[in-house]
């Protein structure tokens, strides 16, 4: 057994760690009173109204029912800008006999102009596949129509 006396062998400095200080001790708090149970509790009830769902499948919350209704000091000649109004079981022969002449009426919403208007009713009726008989409708009731300006279109995609 060898009884040299042990040396101590210690670390270089930079792999020393040097641990974090304790936090200094905290005075005790001093005993808070516990508050009172409160007197009167305040409830909000909501009277939630929800819409049915439209054709396109949106619905919309309210926190309360309306107070009243904008529409009821609305006319069903209000509603409308059209300044003759067809029966049910009579349909317009053309645009003119609902909105008057060119340029006396505003196109239908949300159109600017009775050019695209005319161009959109001619795109979004019929099949999404036209035919040769579709395009000269298109070239006759539409392009070569009295109130078509292809100007009207220089904005439009």
């Amino acid at each position: 057994v060898d009884m040299r006396p042990s040396q101590s062998r210690r670390l270089p400095r930079h792999y020393w760690d040097e641990l974090p200080e304790p936090m200094p001790a905290v005075a005790p708090p001093h005993p808070v009173d516990q508050p009172s149970l409160p007197r009167r509790v305040v409830l909000h009830v909501f009277d939630l109204f929800r819409t049915a769902f439209n054709i396109f499948g949106i619905a919309r919350d309210y926190r309360h029912h309306p107070s009243y209704d904008p529409n009821s000091f609305l006319s069903v000649s209000d509603l409308s800008d059209l300044p003759n109004l067809p029966s049910s079981n009579e349909l317009p022969e053309s645009c003119e006999d609902c909105y008057g002449p060119s340029g006396t009426r505003s196109p239908p919403w949300p159109w600017a102009n009775m050019s695209v208007w005319r161009l959109m009713s001619w795109k979004l009726t019929g099949s999404s596949q036209k035919s040769n008989a579709e395009v000269t409708c298109l070239v006759r009731d539409v392009i070569q129509a009295v109130d078509f300006k292809v100007d009207n279109l220089a904005s439009f995609n």
